[in-house]
């Protein structure tokens, strides 16, 4: 949009710049300059719609993006590795990042019916950090707003214990989405998990 009204610009200017030239000649104004100043609202007032075309685009552009549906990544890492990846998952504002990335990362671990909720709680240090919005396009050509948020582990919980020679990983974008046990090798060649994992170590 830019480089388009670039040229329209440097066209206009081209082939009005005669008609632009103030008049030097006295035996010309006042007429010279009232054409001039005609000549120079005609141009001024291409260069005002152009703006307000482009401010259109750029809000219509916006409107989109904040219709799309979100969804969230979630990544625990404990000692610079992943020890719980979720991907994908439903998002239904960006302010509820935190706590809700805290809950997928609970609901994610392998619970044992004799455990308490207090064996799945999550021990991690306060300065996560969160990457995004950015654009992905989904199965079937669906375009989402994507999230990224990532947590340091400072210590493992009763369930974190009984698995820490796995990761955890779900994608609710897959065929299936139940949370497996994974070798951390296999999560770690994922491009989003080994990016989290160079800012872990």
């Amino acid at each position: 949009m830019g480089i388009f009204i670039l040229f329209v610009i440097l066209g206009a200017g081209a082939f009005r710049w005669s008609e632009l030239q103030l008049p030097l000649n006295s035996a010309n104004a006042p007429e010279g300059i009232i054409e001039w100043l005609l000549n120079a609202q005609t141009i001024l007032g291409m260069g005002t719609l152009l703006v307000a075309l482009f401010v259109w685009i750029g809000e219509m552009e916006k409107d989109w993006e904040d219709s799309l549906p979100k969804r969230l990544s979630v990544f625990f890492f404990w000692k610079g590795k992943p020890l719980i990846v979720c991907r994908y998952v439903w998002l239904a504002g960006k302010d509820e990042i935190r706590v809700w990335g805290q809950q997928v990362g609970v609901q994610a671990q392998e619970t044992l019916p004799h455990e308490k909720p207090q064996d799945s709680f999550l021990h991690f240090e306060p300065d996560m950090q969160t990457r995004g919005p950015e654009l992905l396009k989904g199965p079937g050509g669906s375009v989402w707003k994507h999230y990224s948020i990532c947590f340091k582990l400072t210590d493992l919980n009763t369930s974190l214990r009984r698995t820490k020679e796995y990761c955890r990983y779900q994608n609710v974008a897959a065929t299936n989405k139940a949370a497996s046990n994974f070798p951390i090798d296999l999560v770690e060649s994922i491009p989003e998990v080994s990016r989290w994992k160079e800012g872990m170590i």
